[in-house]
């Protein structure tokens, strides 16, 4: 019936998807509000560097020989390999597929799954002056639905009891801090990031529906706010104004505001909506087209066999107590060994055969270039230094949700003339693959990115601006949900109402 009257059908779908969605878009604005001051508990490498302990030549290392002879069903080889210092002892972690394991850097024996003593101590040595308390065991809690702590669960939870409360959580295969959160980030994340991405109803990564859910609701929302901004365009009166003088039909506050609201602020409205319901990446809009051959860059399986300078070599030729970690990498087949100092600075030393045990300049860029070419079968057809950030290589605040992505500088950006037009971001100083972004990630670059975040660097650049702008806006699109809310309340109230009298008259 309703399919016969077209404009009535619009009445009624954007006021019953209205009620469905109204309260949620008004967690969505306020949280949204929150979130442009404070984030997800995150740690962020920088200072991570700055309060990981120092590794000391005297007491580290066993060859990476004798570390990867006792992991398990790696047959020396492995996916990645780094050196750090847990609970004030050197450790080397070695990642084989989805593992992780520590080997005891001294005594080149693996370590056993951490328990609570050891977690316990780790703590104490990475916050100076805490005095921690076990909290337990978990899976995943509020604060580490990350798939990135995989590998480490599950985790044990310790209670730094500091001034700020921190409580930070330890990997159970390697025994260090993986993530820390204080009282003031909790305490805002339940208003701010947990409420606006609905983590009470996710469970830990991948989690198939939760993510429909959000895309459902987030597809109501946005054929509520379409059909809202066509009735009230129907509805206003830009010509000749209703007999109460008004341009708007409606006597009541609540009708008023959410009509002259919902018109000022239709716009951004939907723009975010629609722009959050494609960071969901729904039906993969924005999955690359193709996956880049990362190990024909690196060009041979990572061994010990490849690498001629050690840990050793590595810290001796460094000031002492500069180095915070050691990574090995293989560019090209070219060995390297690349440490990390407190203030998160990237040092390299040349590790093949025959050469001297010293600190390199960047790695060579033609190199770089001869190894990036295996990562598409295709050839590169540009190849730019970028200096300075620009519309698709930018840093965020910390609090937003890439702010612990290091984005270094320069940056090396090539491109492939392959049929997805694949850009590589390669970090000069490392070697490391900073990203890979296809023409359907850029798209996503424009409708999520820009379109959520207003993130482009003259934007980014007048940043308290930027924040004013967006509280603004945000506040009119409250206005118009919230108010939404009290007509939506009011509709149900009276429908339930009418049923209930048309009930006792039909008992009468």
């Amino acid at each position: 019936m309703r399919l016969r009257n077209p404009k009535g059908f619009v009445y009624w779908l954007h006021r019953w998807s209205g009620v469905a969605v109204a309260i949620l878009m008004v967690l969505w604005f306020f949280s949204g509000i929150v979130m442009l001051f404070v984030g997800y508990p995150k740690l962020y490498p920088w200072e991570h560097m700055a309060r990981l302990e120092p590794l000391r030549q005297a007491s580290c290392c066993v060859s990476l020989h004798t570390a990867l002879d006792v992991v398990p069903h790696t047959d020396g080889i492995v996916s990645s390999v780094r050196v750090v210092a847990v609970g004030g002892k050197p450790q080397y972690q070695i990642v084989q597929g989805a593992n992780v394991y520590a080997v005891d850097a001294q005594l080149g024996t693996l370590l056993a799954p951490i328990g609570e003593e050891q977690a316990l101590d780790s703590v104490a040595h990475y916050l100076q002056g805490s005095s921690p308390t076990y909290e337990g065991l978990v899976d995943a809690d509020l604060w580490t639905r990350s798939g990135a702590l995989h590998p480490h669960r599950p985790l044990h939870k310790v209670r730094a009891n500091d001034a700020a409360d921190t409580v930070l959580y330890v990997s159970s295969r390697t025994g260090e801090i993986v993530l820390l959160a204080d009282a003031h980030t909790r305490s805002w994340n339940y208003v701010g990031a947990w409420l606006h991405w609905l983590y009470m109803f996710r469970g830990p990564t991948p989690d198939p529906i939760w993510h429909w859910l959000v895309v459902v609701l987030s597809a109501v929302a946005v054929v509520s706010t379409i059909a809202g901004t066509v009735v009230g365009i129907w509805r206003w009166r830009f010509r000749k104004p209703y007999r109460s003088g008004a341009r708007t039909p409606y006597p009541s506050r609540a009708m008023r505001w959410h009509h002259i609201a919902g018109l000022l602020f239709c716009g951004v409205t939907l723009t975010w909506i629609v722009s959050g319901l494609l960071s969901m990446n729904p039906l993969g809009v924005f999955s690359p087209g193709q996956v880049a051959n990362k190990a024909a860059y690196q060009g041979k399986a990572l061994s010990a066999a490849w690498f001629d300078k050690t840990a050793h070599d590595f810290i001796a030729a460094m000031p002492p107590d500069s180095l915070r970690e050691i990574q090995w990498t293989l560019i090209d087949s070219h060995p390297y060994l690349i440490g990390r100092t407190a203030d998160n600075l990237p040092v390299v030393m040349p590790a093949a055969e025959g050469l001297p045990p010293t600190i390199a300049h960047p790695i060579d860029e033609h190199q770089l270039l001869a190894a990036a070419k295996h990562l598409f079968d295709f050839p590169i057809v540009s190849v730019q230094r970028l200096e300075q950030y620009d519309t698709y290589y930018y840093a965020r605040a910390p609090q937003a949700m890439r702010g612990a992505r290091e984005k270094p500088l320069p940056i090396l950006r090539i491109q492939f003339a392959d049929p997805d037009s694949n850009w590589v971001h390669l970090d000069p100083r490392t070697g490391a693959i900073e990203s890979i972004m296809d023409k359907h990630q850029r798209s996503g670059r424009w409708w999520f990115e820009l379109l959520h975040s207003w993130d482009l660097p003259v934007m980014l650049q007048f940043a308290t601006l930027r924040d004013v702008l967006l509280i603004v806006l945000s506040l009119g699109g409250l206005l118009a949900s919230a108010t939404g809310v009290l007509i939506g309340y009011r509709r149900i109230r009276s429908t339930m109402a009418a049923r209930r009298a048309r009930a006792r008259r039909k008992g009468q």
